[in-house]
């Protein structure tokens, strides 16, 4: 029997994703610099052509955002995700939650139907004390300051 289930990002569907976001940023980034001046309606299209410029800035600034993330976790070597007699790891801020902290464990398959190991899903972790976690996290614990 395995001792250790290790979980790795799939490279060509991030590589799918990074041409997505790349794509739709340059799509928005034509709409910042549109010429509108062929249109006769001035006042109520101008007004929405403006938000749409705002709009597609802000979007062009969270996409360039998303590709750099994207791209930083495509060359990254380490698991995502490790099951081991330990506990599980997380590679994030929490990191290695040991065994007797967690209560349950719920696994939630995305897409199809039939269930097989290279369908992507979802690990809900549902621990005992999960405020010891949000304690030791600095991203965590900066959402449940906002949330009192």
């Amino acid at each position: 029997m395995r001792q250790e289930y290790t979980f790795y990002i799939k490279k060509p569907l991030l590589l799918f994703y990074i041409l997505v976001t790349v794509l739709a940023s340059l799509l928005s980034f034509v709409f910042i610099f549109i010429d509108y001046s062929y249109i006769t309606d001035k006042e109520s299209t101008l007004k929405f052509m403006g938000i749409w410029r705002i709009v597609s800035v802000i979007f062009f600034a969270f996409s360039i955002v998303a590709v750099y993330r994207l791209i930083k976790n495509m060359f990254k070597k380490d698991p995502e995700l490790v099951i081991d007699k330990n506990g599980i790891y997380v590679d994030t801020k929490v990191g290695q939650i040991p065994w007797e902290d967690i209560e349950e464990i719920k696994i939630r398959y995305i897409g199809s139907d039939i269930i097989s190991f290279s369908d992507p899903c979802i690990f809900m972790i549902y621990l005992k004390n999960p405020k010891q976690y949000i304690k030791d996290s600095k991203m965590l614990r900066k959402i449940e300051n906002r949330k009192r």
